[in-house]
């Protein structure tokens, strides 16, 4: 997930601010258990940052 969060964060900072940028980010649904929670609460954290 850092990893993901990183290019992520170099993609927010090398985007052309004029323009609306979109980034899909696939997360299969098996993904979303109980044993990830910490791992995607964090993830998202950090997406939530760049808000």
């Amino acid at each position: 997930m850092d990893a993901l969060a990183a290019k992520i964060v170099e993609i927010d900072h090398n985007r052309d601010r004029s323009r609306i940028a979109k980034v899909t980010v696939y997360l299969p649904a098996n993904f979303f258990v109980a044993e990830n929670e910490a791992v995607l609460r964090y993830f998202f954290s950090q997406m939530q940052a760049l808000a």
